[in-house]
């Protein structure tokens, strides 16, 4: 229990140094405090360091390793990140179904812009 405090704390600095929110913004610590949260066992900081590598923000894109990290969100709980898996799978991976069961998820979680996503896919796939 004590662990998830710690990472959930990393996680918010991390948050503070991407935003340069109460400190100068800092990409470089940004990510490196995702990653000790992450190493921690807080879920959210998975989510947070996909958005750097998927943006470009304080690194170089890569949308394989954002996949990846999507993966390890609380993906039960997190719309956005079901969002996003669905939406790489289809551009990066040119998986539609895949992305179609992750829209479809994310729709269900009650995430807007995946019914739009969802609706135009299923008329591509059929």
């Amino acid at each position: 229990m004590a662990q998830e405090g710690i990472g959930y704390a990393q996680n918010v600095l991390a948050l503070m140094y991407e935003e340069g929110k109460e400190s100068k913004q800092d990409l470089s610590l940004a990510k490196e405090y995702y990653q000790k949260a992450i190493g921690s066992g807080d879920s959210k900081a998975h989510f947070n360091l996909a958005m750097l590598y998927k943006d470009a923000k304080g690194v170089k894109q890569d949308l394989i390793k954002a996949l990846e990290l999507l993966k390890y969100s609380d993906l039960e709980n997190h719309p956005r990140a079901l969002y996003f898996i669905a939406e790489l799978s289809e551009s990066v991976l040119k998986d539609k179904d895949k992305a179609l069961k992750y829209y479809e998820k994310a729709a269900y979680l009650g995430y807007k812009p995946a019914y739009v996503k969802m609706s135009k896919l299923k008329n591509e796939i059929t």
